[in-house]
């Protein structure tokens, strides 16, 4: 069986068609979020030199008084505060999951003591 170029061409063109046709509404819908960051923009850049002057201002010389008063161990530097604001993250991190594990031992404790008690017949609260 013979193509026809003619008939293939044909059919190219009318699926490119349909496929811009179906992507119209994608094209339109990109340009109005497109639109709306550009409107959003201005505002977005007031937020973010708000945030970066109370950053400068207010929250970096108390994160480096901190730093100081804990003895600037890694010297009186950016990079020193920038390392010993890590590894304090990294301090906490280990300080929450410890006390979680303490919060599940003592709820685990607990929940034996209430078991024990209840076989005993000693409940505080008395039996049901």
């Amino acid at each position: 069986m013979m193509v026809d170029e003619h008939t293939t061409s044909e059919q190219a063109q009318q699926l490119t068609r349909q496929f811009n046709a179906a992507m119209q509404p994608v094209r339109e819908g990109l340009n109005a979020i497109a639109q709306a960051f550009q409107a959003m923009a201005p505002h977005i850049q007031l937020q973010m030199d708000q945030v970066a002057t109370a950053w400068r201002d207010v929250i970096y010389p108390k994160i480096h008084d901190a730093y100081l008063a804990d003895g600037a161990p890694y010297g009186d530097t950016h990079e020193g505060l920038m390392r010993w604001v890590k590894e304090m993250g990294e301090m906490r991190r280990h300080i929450e999951a410890i006390e979680a594990i303490r919060t599940r031992q003592w709820a685990v404790a607990d929940f034996a003591r209430q078991l024990r008690e209840r076989r005993q017949g000693t409940s505080p609260e008395g039996d049901a």
